[in-house]
């Protein structure tokens, strides 16, 4: 919610089954140019609702209007249990510090559900492996 993305991107993001465990070992995304990423959401997730923080503060102004120049998402770990997500951004906001360039670097590990199922363009996952991974997640979930 309240997150918009012009761009094009790029990569693999490889899915590895041992013993009906499903992994992503060293799932890349690469932009493949320049883009546009606007964040306003009405209601920000809770580590975005500390206003007396001034990273936070300006995060969300640079994430408004962020023009990239470059963005890249390694994943790894394990699915429906943790994986490793870093996310790289480098770009501007032309209205935030008069558009001087600004690099972002994330790194989140934790359970992130249905990372496969709500990729953009995960309907190019053939349907008998998609529908292995629904069944591996239904009968793993919380």
């Amino acid at each position: 919610e309240g997150l918009a993305a012009d761009g094009k991107v790029d990569g693999n993001i490889p899915v590895q089954i041992n013993n009906g465990v499903f992994s992503i070992v060293n799932g890349t995304l690469q932009t493949t140019g320049t883009g546009v990423i606007r964040y306003n959401p009405a209601k920000p997730p809770p580590f975005l609702q500390n206003t007396t923080q001034q990273q936070i503060i300006d995060l969300k102004a640079a994430l408004a209007q962020f023009h990239y120049d470059s963005l890249g998402v390694t994943i790894n770990g394990e699915i429906g249990k943790s994986q490793q997500v870093q996310l790289r951004i480098r770009g501007k906001n032309p209205l935030f510090y008069a558009g001087k360039p600004v690099n972002f670097n994330l790194n989140v590990e934790g359970p992130i559900e249905n990372i496969i199922r709500y990729n953009p363009g995960s309907n190019r996952i053939p349907d008998t492996i998609r529908k292995q991974l629904e069944t591996y997640e239904a009968n793993h979930a919380k």
